[in-house]
């Protein structure tokens, strides 16, 4: 019998942590408003992390563990997925435009 090697799944699904943000904070009954007063940022900068604008950052992952008890590798393991997706959807198209 022949094995073949194991070839984890890939999503091309990108999902921008923001997406992930805004769903924890209306889970729990928090506005953009009270979530930015708490990690210390201007509301803006909030709407444009939710809007997917603004990447989350180490910094930001931090306050966002010390706020929401979410932690902070989470956030900056989902940004990193995100951004190897858009790479990976890149690479795609430009292949796909060689063919």
């Amino acid at each position: 019998m022949e094995t073949k090697p194991y070839v984890q799944p890939v999503s091309n699904l990108a999902i921008h942590p923001g997406e992930l943000l805004a769903e924890e904070i209306e889970c729990i009954g928090m506005t953009q408003q009270e979530l930015a007063t708490r990690i210390d940022r201007s509301p803006q900068f909030v709407s444009a992390i939710i809007e997917g604008a603004k990447n989350i950052q180490p910094d930001i992952a931090a306050k966002l563990e010390e706020v929401l008890g979410i932690p902070s590798s989470m956030w900056i393991d989902a940004q990193k997925t995100y951004d190897d997706t858009l790479a990976r959807q890149q690479v795609e198209q430009k292949a796909a435009h060689l063919s």
